[in-house]
């Protein structure tokens, strides 16, 4: 067979091998066909967590992110930890295991696994301690101020002695017009330093209160008002944090409301008293932040 005889040959099966694999609408389609691998992977179960350290000590408002969790094996396929706390009152914990001490006390810190849900807890205890070296006895959960706690001055505040006396006021039948309120401590020291013909009173006492803590001096101390009183009583006196006297009754900011001449004073062990506002009864100072 001769050269062009081969060569028309071999046009004619090509020609033939693509109208085999046309398609229907004449169109010539190349087809590529793949086999799918699907590799299966092997889900390796999780088998325990542990949490380190096994126990924090915090300041109010301080946050800790340095927790170390630990699932076992390391190589879990679900590695997700859900994290919950015992008391979400003293120390609230996120998604992400942020921990922040929000009031003093302890609290139960646990990891949960997504997986088996084992777990593991730590012990978090916030501090009483405040920024000014008192004593936090009060958390404003509603945000109803402007403020978010209540601090107490430290034991020893006054010339590194017990807390000191004073009369409420040396104005003793004038009606000031103060409150019983949470918040209204403040207000009622100033309205009582105020008064007309003042020259002395336990409001001032606790007003003039310049205290040092971490090298700041702290100057924002009034007397409590009644509710303010009874709050630092239940949440610290009574605690025995605090240096509190037991025998002596401390004033309030607060009048009584029936009688211009008296005032409001509490002991550590019993109730509120109507006391003359002439009467001497010991002092301790509070602070917002």
């Amino acid at each position: 067979m001769g050269g062009r005889q081969r060569i028309l040959l071999g046009m004619v099966i090509a020609i033939a091998a693509l109208a085999a694999i046309a398609s229907c609408d004449g169109l010539f389609s190349a087809e590529i066909i793949q086999e799918e691998v699907v590799e299966e992977t092997e889900t390796v179960e999780v088998a325990g967590v542990s949490v380190y350290p096994k126990s924090l000590s915090l300041e109010i408002t301080e946050s800790m992110n340095e927790l170390e969790v630990n699932i076992v094996p390391e190589n879990a396929s679900n590695r997700l930890v859900r994290w919950e706390s015992s008391d979400e009152t003293v120390a609230a914990v996120d998604a992400a295991g942020i921990i922040t001490a929000l009031f003093p006390g302890k609290v139960t810190i646990t990891a949960i696994t997504d997986d088996g849900e084992y777990t593991d807890a730590i012990e978090v205890h916030v501090d009483v301690t405040g920024p000014a070296g008192g004593y936090v006895f009060y958390r404003d959960e509603d945000n109803e101020h402007d403020w978010t706690y209540l601090e107490a001055a430290p034991s020893g505040w006054y010339d590194d002695g017990d807390d000191p006396a004073s009369v409420w006021s040396n104005v003793e039948d004038v009606r000031v017009g103060t409150s019983d309120e949470v918040g209204s401590g403040q207000s009622n020291t100033e309205a009582i330093i105020n008064q007309s013909g003042h020259t002395g009173s336990a409001a001032q006492a606790a007003a003039e209160l310049e205290h040092e803590h971490g090298g700041v001096i702290y100057d924002d101390w009034y007397l409590p008002s009644i509710d303010e009183l009874n709050l630092m009583v239940f949440n610290l006196a009574r605690n025995d944090i605090g240096g509190f006297s037991a025998s002596h009754r401390y004033w309030s900011s607060s009048e009584n409301a029936t009688h211009d001449d008296n005032a409001i004073a509490r002991s550590i062990t019993t109730t509120n008293f109507r006391m003359h506002k002439g009467g001497s009864h010991r002092v301790r100072p509070i602070r917002a932040f």
